[in-house]
């Protein structure tokens, strides 16, 4: 199974460890907005990839928002 983990401090450092350690994960993606965390985590083998976080979780556009049609009321 692959696992792509937000935030790979050391939580989801942890968390990727303990994943591959238990069999639950063969491939884990790791997302973070810092490229130092990624670049740690992939020499020290916790993730087998990484990906930044503008380009893993894109952010809506307004056309693309479920909130485009709602109407506020204040």
């Amino acid at each position: 199974m692959t696992i792509a983990i937000v935030g790979i401090g050391l939580i989801g450092g942890s968390l990727a460890i303990s994943l591959k350690e238990n069999g639950f994960a063969k491939r884990i993606i790791g997302v973070d907005v810092s490229q130092e965390n990624l670049d740690k985590a992939v020499r020290r083998r916790l993730i087998d990839e990484d990906a930044p976080m503008d380009q893993a979780i894109p952010r809506p556009t307004a056309s693309s928002s479920p909130f485009r049609s709602m109407s506020w009321c204040t």
